[in-house]
């Protein structure tokens, strides 16, 4: 009997162990079934692109693209993933962006985007501003989470990775690129 008491004893501490062994929370986007379980898988899918940029890019290369921002916020840490954080702006072009980066880091990336008019990006999928509600609806409907969608908005993937749509008079007015939740 002491014997399967320790090694009950044994195998609990290895699975306690392991469950704290996570890597920050920009790690652990997760999104419906099939789709990618963290921020870097994420960065690999048709979810992680509008127009001609996409998340984890750098900023030399959003700077290539996009030059100079109108405005930048102050650098924030957020709580929620520990990382460093920087909104960029284009307002003239209908363009912000979330910049990251990792505390002991240097090397900024996009985190997320969002695109309202007059930008004219478009997804992988070819839906941009003015796109209606059932163009969305038809184009991703089998990426669509119902859970977290209605007439005022389509997220495809989860809030936790993927596109989110607005809509104001059934056509997309605001295109949100990357994670919204934790």
């Amino acid at each position: 009997m002491k014997k399967y008491i320790a090694f009950a004893t044994i195998i609990l501490s290895i699975i306690s162990c392991n469950s704290g062994n996570s890597k920050n929370n920009t790690d652990t986007v997760s999104l419906k079934d099939n789709t990618p379980t963290n921020y870097d898988q994420l960065k690999q899918t048709d979810l992680n692109y509008i127009g001609d940029l996409s998340l984890g890019m750098t900023i030399k290369d959003v700077v290539g693209n996009l030059g100079e921002p109108e405005a930048k916020s102050a650098e924030e840490e957020w709580g929620a993933d520990g990382w460093i954080h920087q909104d960029w702006e284009y307002k003239a072009k209908g363009i912000s962006l979330n910049m990251a980066r990792e505390k002991d880091s240097s090397a900024m990336e996009i985190f997320s985007i969002s695109i309202t008019n007059p930008c004219q990006f478009k997804t992988k999928k070819s839906i941009g501003i003015g796109n209606t509600y059932d163009e969305v609806k038809t184009t991703y409907a089998q990426e669509i989470d119902t859970t977290a969608s209605d007439e005022n908005v389509v997220t495809v993937g989860s809030l936790y990775g993927g596109i989110i749509f607005e809509f104001e008079n059934k056509k997309v007015a605001k295109i949100f690129v990357g994670a919204a939740a934790e």
